[in-house]
């Protein structure tokens, strides 16, 4: 432990940078809070460097011994000793030279297999990414970055670890804005920089001290004259993307795209034009309103890896159909063509295009053209979509073939209408299916009951039965059965579907839900579990009251069978014919609210019942 460590002014910097970010929107913050951990006792660091074979970086040591054991850091903060052994996976041999070193940007394939010896992790960036200290070699006490496969190797340019830190307490303290890629880039002020700028002897450092400036909040006019001159010797630069929220700040952001779009940069400024409207915290609309036009007229000249940039930016137009741009089709090579489905799903006329869809499924069953098709596929009600996925299954039964064929019946067997709320679609989870039985041959002769049927049953007598005598017994004297959906039963599916990389969410619409479990294996032979049977009513001579309500039905024939019910309700369910009413020749009351019913001639021949609409 070293006497000139600089608690104070480090205890006055975290003090400056927590007032600074009191709202913890820096990068990582909300995890340490800007609070160090206790300090780590002597005893502790010194089994650890036992432990390692080495002894500590002076600074690093005094700030374990001094300030705290981890806490308050860049990106999610510094571990703690202990973090430290549980993310130091690796042999530190520090009696070998390290294979890490200044200048290198990632680990080369012949690279020894322990590339990360002489090395300890002291944080995570998050994903793969880790702040490492190096404890031997020539470097040693200096800040290293790397991804955990080694695809990438940075070397701050402070020269340790104490002054890596302390830069980051001031850069907080500043706030300054760019601290999730915190000392990637220059440090300093907007003069330090000016003075870098000029005094560089490359391009490349010209072009650090420039990009540097994107973390300051705001930035002079000398430094936006400074930027507008470097902009103006890159026009014809590769890449834009990295640069374009400088240059959106300083005003310069459409001048540049709009010189490039003139030297026939088209490629290029579609992804940057894409970058502004998408992946920054812009008003999407003005910048797709300047670019759509452009875009739509080099469509079919832009090389197919930028097809995924342009087709986001003309689906957010809304001024260009899907048909216009289908014929990529005709022209797409993979992977690009692999994603076409998920871009064309976004074009807000995707559902009237079904011909295009139909198409899309007849692609060869293993490729990946399919499989995404069969992710965004615009679940409608449509002749021609269901004679497609119906074909699809039958040559390949894929699981996911199988799960939209049975959205795309769904459709025809319940479908939305204006104004009525759609009926629930219960459902089971996969597990729920093993323990039921759901999916097992039945046996023969066997008694199909649906899952929300034995539900109702149990609710009626407070049991399931055990014993097919039971099943049978219990089906003889119920007397009122209420398959009403409710807390007890049944919790919501959540069904979302996600298209393209910006996350953008269609809700299903199909209002599927689980059923709770009526048992926890399935019941007695004859007897089986059927998700789509509902004929077990049938099987109950003195039912007088039956209530079926907010969910979808797969058959109503049962009805037929219901001579002794008295007082019926299929309250938005998906009922429509009400010509199955006739049958019940007991019938007094029954409640058709929020149906959508055909035949209702039928209800005039129902004398006496009352009948609510």
């Amino acid at each position: 432990m070293t006497d000139t460590f600089p608690f104070e002014e480090l205890r006055q910097l975290l003090e400056k940078a927590r007032t600074a970010d009191a709202e913890l929107k820096q990068f990582g913050a909300k995890d340490h809070k800007y609070q160090w951990n206790p300090p780590a006792a002597l005893s502790d660091v010194e089994e650890f460097e036992r432990e390692l074979g080495v002894t500590l970086p002076e600074g690093y040591r005094d700030f374990l011994l001094q300030a705290g054991d981890g806490g308050a850091g860049p990106f999610y903060g510094l571990f703690s000793l202990k973090q430290v052994r549980g993310w130091l996976g690796w042999p530190l041999e520090p009696e070998k030279p390290p294979v890490l070193r200044p200048g290198m940007s990632k680990v080369e394939r012949d690279e020894e297999k322990n590339w990360k010896r002489g090395c300890i992790p002291i944080e995570s960036q998050g994903d793969t990414y880790f702040t490492c200290l190096m404890v031997s070699g020539p470097d040693r006490g200096r800040v290293v970055y790397i991804d955990y496969e080694g695809s990438w190797v940075f070397f701050p340019r402070e020269p340790d670890f104490l002054s890596w830190y302390t830069r980051w307490l001031r850069d907080t303290g500043n706030g300054y804005q760019r601290i999730g890629g915190f000392a990637t880039d220059l440090a300093g002020d907007e003069e330090s920089l000016h003075r870098h700028y000029q005094c560089a002897e490359s391009k490349e450092e010209q072009w650090l001290a420039i990009i540097s400036m994107e973390k300051f909040p705001a930035l002079s006019s000398k430094s936006v004259e400074l930027i507008r001159t470097a902009m103006a010797d890159r026009l014809t630069m590769p890449d834009a993307r990295g640069v374009l929220e400088l240059l959106h700040r300083t005003g310069i952001d459409q001048w540049f795209l709009e010189w490039r779009w003139e030297a026939g940069l088209y490629p290029q400024v579609v992804r940057e034009v894409y970058r502004l409207a998408f992946q920054m915290d812009l008003p999407p609309k003005p910048i797709i309103n300047r670019w759509w036009r452009r875009v739509y007229q080099q469509l079919f000249q832009l090389p197919q890896e930028v097809w995924h940039s342009a087709l986001g930016i003309l689906a957010e137009s809304g001024e260009v159909s899907l048909r216009e741009v289908s014929g990529l089709l005709e022209y797409a090579e993979r992977p690009v063509r692999d994603d076409l489905p998920r871009d064309f799903r976004q074009f807000p006329d995707a559902e009237e295009h079904i011909d295009i869809w139909v198409k899309l499924l007849q692609e060869p069953p293993t490729s990946g053209t399919l499989n995404s098709t069969l992710i965004v596929l615009p679940l409608v009600r449509d002749e021609r979509l269901l004679h497609a996925l119906q074909a699809l299954v039958e040559e390949y039964p894929s699981e996911a073939a199988v799960s939209v064929l049975a959205e795309i019946e769904h459709e025809f067997l319940n479908p939305k209408w204006p104004w009525i709320p759609r009926p629930y679609w219960l459902q089971l989870d996969f597990w729920q299916r093993a323990d039921l039985g759901i999916d097992r041959t039945p046996p023969p002769d066997g008694i199909a009951l649906h899952p929300f049927i034995a539900l109702g049953m149990e609710e009626a007598f407070h049991h399931i039965p055990s014993t097919a005598y039971d099943w049978n017994r219990d089906l003889e004297r119920i007397k009122t059965l209420k398959l009403i959906p409710s807390e007890k039963n049944i919790r919501v599916w959540n069904a979302v579907i996600f298209i393209s990389d910006r996350m953008k969410s269609k809700e299903t619409g199909s209002r599927k839900v689980i059923i709770d479990s009526p048992c926890k294996e399935f019941p007695p032979d004859p007897f089986y579990f059927d998700l789509h049977d509902w004929s077990a009513i049938n099987r109950m001579p003195n039912l007088t009251a039956l209530m079926i309500e907010e969910v979808c039905v797969d058959d109503f024939s049962f009805l037929a069978g219901c001579q002794n019910v008295r007082k019926l309700s299929l309250r938005n369910t998906n009922f429509t014919d009400c010509r199955l009413l006739r049958e019940l020749t007991n019938l007094q009351s029954v409640d058709l609210r929020l149906c959508h019913l055909t035949h209702t001639e039928a209800l005039e021949k129902l004398q006496g019942v009352q009948i609510e609409l």
